[in-house]
């Protein structure tokens, strides 16, 4: 079975737009989807005014994980815009 990830690492094609939406990052295989590795490998593989939106699940997720996502993240893509989304009524 293929994922997005190795397709990205076979394929010669680069893309306007990457949207990586995995499940939590302690799942199996997701893990991959949050590193610096699958980060760069997504940069290299976008248009030169190409645009990589990552969704993050926070539920169940410690702080000091996510600030660790989040700083790997800036690392490779300085120029960002972070959005959080809160649709509870609490």
């Amino acid at each position: 079975m293929n994922d997005a990830r190795n397709h990205l690492l076979v394929t010669e094609r680069n893309y306007d737009v990457i949207i990586s939406e995995p499940s939590n990052p302690w799942i199996p295989g997701a893990a991959n989807l949050f590193t610096r590795e699958f980060f760069e490998l997504s940069k290299r593989k976008l248009q030169p005014d190409g645009l990589f939106c990552q969704w993050i699940q926070l539920y169940e997720l410690q702080e000091s994980h996510f600030q660790s996502i989040l700083q790997t993240f800036r690392s490779v893509f300085p120029r960002r815009i972070s959005f959080e989304s809160n649709t509870m009524p609490f």
